[in-house]
């Protein structure tokens, strides 16, 4: 990703799981892809 100066941090990480959990896709008729898993109910666990 363009301007980090390393791969692992916890903004990639939260980056990754808004993408894949939260983030609305127009692929998905406008679903999350939770929703589209049939997820209801998501809780993130973070730790340091």
């Amino acid at each position: 990703m363009r301007g980090l100066k390393k791969m692992d941090t916890p903004i990639l990480k939260g980056y990754q799981l808004f993408h894949n959990y939260i983030r609305e896709h127009e692929a998905l008729d406008g679903k999350t892809p939770a929703e589209k898993c049939g997820i209801k109910k998501l809780v993130f666990i973070i730790s340091r």
